[in-house]
């Protein structure tokens, strides 16, 4: 089928539109003359005009869609957008993000191939890209968040992530503005610093003091600037920071359009960050970027999409934490100081390897030999066993969806290799979790088995029939038993929930091949576990060590 349209689903924030670069760019280099086309909220789509990849962009206004907005003119609205994109015959629909609104409206328009969560005819959940089921399996807990967004989207959409492509056009306005700007305050011969103090949530935002604390430390160097960005949310700041007085301090909350802070910010020598829009933004320009990374916010999914990247996290049992929670105290913010933050960015500035402050973790964003965005630490370590066993599935991971690995590659090894250059490593203690990941091995091995076994009988008499219903039933109480067992195990969960979203997905009328085929899904997790196995043991303490 030759593909003549493309259209991408995204109806979230600003970060996320700019983490879909990465897909846009690999759409645009394996169709390079079909049309691509983005659907996006009204209020986010501005940043969409910055991308180099689009065609066309096509928004639905997310006023009318709000609750307690008319619900006639939001039907009309949806009505409208969806008869309008039907019409366009897309050979190709991509909803990268896992979302139920994209999954309905996805459902709504016709294309021949859909690639993401959507609902079907059946009205019944869909998953149609190993990468999807990969990105729901990880939802169930923060911390093994795995890999970068800009991955994972590009992926759903059937492309790589490329660097290269992960850049944003603000325009010669918009940089003319910008170079005006530096000129009017005496910053061309000066190294600039960008600080921006916001963050969407109030638990992903360090504290403004500290902030300011920070750029006051920041000035006392001669030949420096700090220049303090923001929008709309941030002028709620300005109280703070207008007593900041220092002829080498630029305020500019409020002052700047979207694409004037794209090419401001591609200006910087580094910008100081929480994670929000503008640190993805920045990293789209290629600007050094020190991250913060604090309260509900993974690192792995949701950091800067930049090689050499800074991020200081915080080194608290309970970080990251769950999205809704209420936190009574803050830790992950208190940990991190001023004076720690500070010291960090002075490292970076001089070009120097920088040092985690105390009650923190820093890590640098490099490419790993499985061609993903990955973080490791800025200087070697020894590693943690928390951390060893979620990097052992993390290769586990890669060697399962990323289809152009080289199969004659002793992978294994390769990663081995790899830890072993940013972390010392020292025996641990994995008995129970071993002992877990053998028997859920077998027990797996046993249910592929079983369905294999099924699938040759052949309901050819009733009494064939009665026997496929017994073994259909004796296989189902294992699968739950089975499941119940992994989530007991928590650290392999997600394993599971990746192969149950597969078979969920399976749409056959055919009762041997849907047995076949199930019997393949098992048979592969099985073959994840034993995989995940023998890298734990691997580095696993014996009584002689």
């Amino acid at each position: 089928m030759t593909i003549e349209r493309v259209l991408v689903l995204n109806l979230t924030r600003m970060g996320d539109l700019v983490q879909m670069l990465g897909l846009l760019g690999g759409l645009r280099r394996r169709w390079p003359q079909a049309r691509l086309d983005v659907l996006a909220m009204r209020a986010f789509a501005g940043i969409l005009e910055q991308f180099p990849y689009i065609d066309n962009i096509i928004t639905l206004d997310d006023r009318l869609l709000m609750e307690g907005a008319d619900p006639w003119a939001g039907y009309i609205e949806l009505k409208e957008k969806t008869a309008l994109l039907s019409e366009t015959q897309y050979n190709v629909v991509i909803s990268p993000v896992v979302s139920q609104q994209a999954a309905w409206l996805g459902y709504l328009i016709h294309a021949p191939e859909k690639r993401g969560m959507f609902v079907n005819a059946d009205r019944e959940r869909t998953i149609t890209t190993e990468w999807t089921a990969f990105h729901l399996a990880n939802e169930h807990h923060l911390g093994d968040r795995t890999f970068n967004l800009v991955d994972i989207f590009a992926r759903v959409g059937g492309v790589p992530a490329c660097p290269e492509d992960y850049r944003l056009e603000p325009g010669d306005e918009a940089r003319e503005k910008a170079t005006a700007l530096w000129r009017a305050h005496g910053l061309d011969d000066l190294q600039v610093v960008g600080v921006h103090a916001g963050a969407s949530r109030s638990n992903k935002a360090w504290e403004p003091r500290k902030f300011r604390a920070v750029i006051e430390k920041l000035l006392l160097a001669p030949g420096r600037a700090v220049v303090l960005f923001g929008g709309y949310n941030e002028l709620a700041l300005e109280p703070l920071f207008a007593s900041l007085q220092h002829p080498r301090f630029v305020n500019l909350l409020g002052k700047s359009s979207l694409r004037e802070l794209t090419a401001l910010l591609a200006r910087l020598d580094l910008l100081l960050v929480n994670d929000t829009g503008p640190m993805h933004l920045a990293a789209a320009m290629g600007t050094p970027v020190l991250n913060l990374s604090l309260g509900p916010v993974s690192l792995w999914e949701t950091g800067p999409y930049l090689p050499g990247a800074a991020i200081l996290q915080s080194d608290v049992p309970c970080h990251p934490c769950a999205f809704d929670r209420v936190c009574d105290h803050l830790r992950c913010h208190e940990v991190v100081t001023p004076e720690g933050v500070c010291g960090v960015a002075e490292a970076l500035l001089a070009g120097a390897v920088p040092t985690a402050p105390d009650g923190t973790l820093l890590w640098r964003t490099r490419t790993d030999p499985f061609g993903l965005l990955h973080n490791v630490p800025a200087q070697p370590r020894p590693i943690r066993k928390r951390e060893l066993y979620f990097e052992a599935k993390r290769a586990v991971w890669a060697m399962t969806v990323v289809p152009e690995l080289d199969r004659n590659r002793d992978w294994p090894d390769v990663f081995r290799q790899d830890l072993a250059e940013h972390y010392s490593v020292a025996p641990f203690d994995y008995t129970t979790e071993l002992a877990q990941l053998d028997d859920l091995t077998a027990r797996t091995g046993a249910l592929a088995t079983a369905l294999r076994e099924l699938a040759r009988l052949k309901p050819e008499s009733q009494k064939v029939v009665e026997s496929i219903k017994r073994r259909w039933g004796y296989i189902r109480e294992q699968k739950e038993a089975l499941n119940e067992l992994a989530r007991e195990a928590h650290d392999c969960y997600d394993l599971f929930l990746y192969a149950r979203f597969r078979e969920s997905s399976m749409d056959s009328n055919d009762f041997a091949r849907l047995t076949r085929n199930t019997a393949t899904i098992y048979a592969d997790l099985a073959l994840q576990l034993q995989v995940l196995g023998r890298l734990i043991r691997s580095y696993h303490a014996t009584d002689s060590q």
